[in-house]
């Protein structure tokens, strides 16, 4: 919708010191409509600050001083104001509203409408610097206004004074039998009328001789509302006549022209004028919405609420402001923002209400949108328990959503919060550099940020496990932030520690299990002397296996993301059961790397897996069989090749998969991120696996 708005718009976001003071805003975002009018291509204005963007508006008057107050009141801002720089000559509407921790601001050229207010004014001016008489008066002859120029003409103080009179009492005798037998009926039939008559000097009776022209002030429905009236003096000529006649011209035509749909009411309320643009909009019938009609032409369920706000404006004279839907002649209902204020006379009474409907559909549209955007995301985060934060490393400050302020004790009155004093003491000692370093990574370099660690909120007993993810933003200032998430995973984890137990215990029953055969090994070898060499090859076979099942499943001792060793290592102890005094069927080349304990447990799973089917089923079932295992390291991966040679024929694939090749699918793909691939060629097993390098270490 930005994209297509002919208004410039632009999204800023506050730029805070130390303090957390405003001291800038920075563009976020910007529309087509906002680079035509800076001239400029829109990557150049993303990231950059105002006060670059529109020089010499610092300043509390300035617009960086209305931006700020927008952020840190909530309330919006609707001004005019004139520039004259970088090409931008003339006048400016904005209307900024807050949006997050910045503002929502569009920008409207109303150059030409300025200048026709400007005219407008003139036209002001001009009646009020007029030397003629000017005057308007109701049907009744009721005087409504009179010009100083007037009031001086007839010896009248004030225009007070002009109305408590009538008409009939500015003429002679002679001329006010003509106004009612001549003037007043020609006028009415012919709509004009104009001649030589006599006025009368209200302070010493003289008459006064005038040109005098009537003519009637007709409403949307072509009826009289009043009779203005102009008077020079017949030594003048007619050139200011005719020059308020056109000025009269130019006056409508300004009102009709403007983009606003404008009307004006009676005292009590009631409409008796709307421009041009109402009956484009609305596409009523002129005259159709003149005293109460209006209402109807507004959203059924918005009429009560404007009704009321009307009404109190009536009685207090107060701001008319408010948004409702107004019906488009299309059917469609609109929003618009109707606004009015009052005219007084010099004692303060309201002589008219003259009012603007401006339409703010697509920008209340939008503004919907973005609201209910941030709504589903807020309802989405509450629903998942995950809190947002943010980290800007140059200011070592921490930005924390609600939820994470709840979970660490603190509140909004503490903050700002410092990455380095209010942050990382929270974190456990244990983990504190660990998380520190990741961060600070992240944000040097990039690097996705996935951390597990630990925190100590304030007067908690105990410490909470927290599971956080993030990732850096640049600015197109440079500026640097990264942006995350937290989740609380104690329950996770707690959940994790059961499952351990549980595997310690089923680890001690099956080292038990070795102890036991080692043990009868033993008593045999007391019971048969000459079994002895057999029995302590056997005995050291199986405490060779209770070494290697250490490393199928986790060290829950080991720290979290310490080595647990080399990969050739590990796969040397996995493979120690199947060597004698003549070696080991089994030979490792090429490159060695360093692993830590989340790699360690998939890894020897599939070690172990292919060791234990190559015993039954491929080379190392035969005393000729050989298995060789090449690694090399590559700048993104691993790859680790498993030849078997020497075994039994192969001539077909298995039928079937076994429990064995889903293990070893889930320790590579599942658990590493790797891929597998397997040729059964005849002389044996062959598979290659490929591994993220990344997967080997969190370091």
């Amino acid at each position: 919708m930005l994209d297509f708005s002919s208004d410039a718009i632009a999204m800023l976001t506050a730029r805070r010191d130390a303090s957390g003071n405003i001291v800038d805003f920075t563009c976020t975002e910007l529309n087509p409509a906002a680079c035509r009018v800076l001239k400029t291509e829109r990557r150049r204005v993303l990231g950059a600050s105002l006060l670059t963007i529109l020089p010499g508006h610092d300043g509390v008057d300035g617009l960086f001083g209305k931006y700020r107050a927008v952020v840190e009141s909530g309330e919006g801002h609707d001004v005019e104001f004139p520039y004259d720089r970088d090409g931008l000559d003339g006048w400016w509407r904005n209307i900024a509203v807050k949006h997050g921790d910045g503002v929502l601001v569009r920008f409207t050229n109303i150059t030409e409408q300025r200048r026709e207010q400007i005219h407008a004014q003139r036209l002001a001016v001009i009646v009020e610097q007029s030397a003629d008489f000017i005057g308007i008066s109701h049907p009744d002859g009721r005087v409504d206004f009179v010009n100083d120029a007037g009031l001086r003409m007839v010896g009248l103080p004030d225009m007070a004074s002009a109305g408590r009179t009538a008409m009939a009492d500015y003429f002679q005798p002679e001329s006010r039998r003509r106004m009612s037998e001549t003037a007043v009926p020609v006028m009415e039939r012919e709509g004009f009328w104009e001649g030589e008559v006599e006025l009368r000097d209200f302070r010493s009776g003289k008459a006064l001789p005038v040109h005098y022209s009537l003519f009637p002030v007709l409403d949307a429905g072509q009826r009289t509302v009043a009779y203005a009236t102009v008077a020079r003096d017949i030594s003048g000529s007619r050139e200011m006549t005719d020059a308020l006649r056109v000025s009269e011209s130019k006056f409508r035509a300004i009102a009709d022209t403007m983009p606003q749909m404008v009307w004006s009411t009676t005292p009590d309320g009631l409409h008796d004028y709307y421009n041009a643009r109402w009956y484009e909009f609305t596409g009523v019938p002129e005259g159709s919405t003149d005293g109460e009609g209006w209402n109807g032409m507004f959203h059924p369920d918005d009429q009560p609420r404007a009704w009321e706000k009307w009404r109190r404006s009536l009685e207090t004279g107060e701001l008319y402001e408010i948004e409702y839907r107004l019906r488009h002649h299309s059917g469609q209902y609109r929003w618009t923002l109707g606004r009015a204020l009052p005219i007084r006379d010099e004692a303060g009474v309201i002589l008219r209400w003259f009012g603007t409907c401006t339409d703010i559909h697509d920008t209340r549209m939008h503004t919907d949108r973005l609201h209910n955007a941030q709504l589903r995301l807020q309802l989405a985060l509450a629903a998942a328990a995950i809190g947002v934060w943010e980290y800007d490393p140059a200011l070592d400050l921490v930005e924390w959503d609600e939820r994470i302020r709840a979970a660490t004790g603190r509140t909004n009155e503490d903050g700002p919060f410092s990455f380095s004093r209010d942050f990382l003491p929270l974190v456990n000692p244990d983990d504190r550099e660990r998380v520190r370093a990741a961060i600070e990574e992240a944000a040097a370099s990039g690097k996705e940020l996935a951390l597990e660690y630990r925190i100590r909120p304030a007067g908690s007993p105990a410490d909470v496990w927290v599971s956080s993810a993030g990732r850096r933003v640049l600015g197109e200032d440079g500026s640097v932030r990264v942006i995350g998430t937290a989740m609380d995973i104690s329950e996770d984890v707690r959940a994790l520690e059961e499952q351990e137990v549980v595997a310690q215990e089923l680890s001690h029953r099956i080292k038990n299990i070795f102890s036991v055969i080692s043990g009868m090994i033993g008593l045999s070898a007391r019971t048969y002397p000459e079994t002895r060499p057999l029995a302590d090859k056997l005995r050291e076979r199986i405490a060779a296996l209770g070494r290697a099942h250490d490393f199928v499943r986790p060290n829950k001792n080991r720290a979290i993301g310490a080595p647990a060793a080399t990969l050739q290592g590990l796969a040397a102890q996995i493979f120690e059961p199947y060597g004698d005094d003549q070696g080991s069927p089994i030979v490792l080349l090429g490159d060695d790397l360093p692993i830590d304990d989340r790699a360690a447990t998939p890894l020897a799973l599939l070690f172990h897996e292919l060791a234990t089917n190559a015993a039954k089923y491929g080379a190392l079932s035969t005393r000729e069989g050989r298995v060789t295992i090449t690694i090399a390291t590559g700048p993104e991966s691993v790859s680790v090749d498993w030849k078997e040679t020497g075994g039994p024929p192969i001539t077909s694939p298995p039928e079937r998969r076994g429990f064995g090749s889903r293990l070893t699918s889930l320790s590579v793909e599942a658990q590493l991120g790797g891929t597998i691939k397997t040729l059964w060629c005849q002389d044996g097993l062959h598979s290659r696996i490929e591994i993220p390098a990344s997967s080997f270490s969190r370091t």
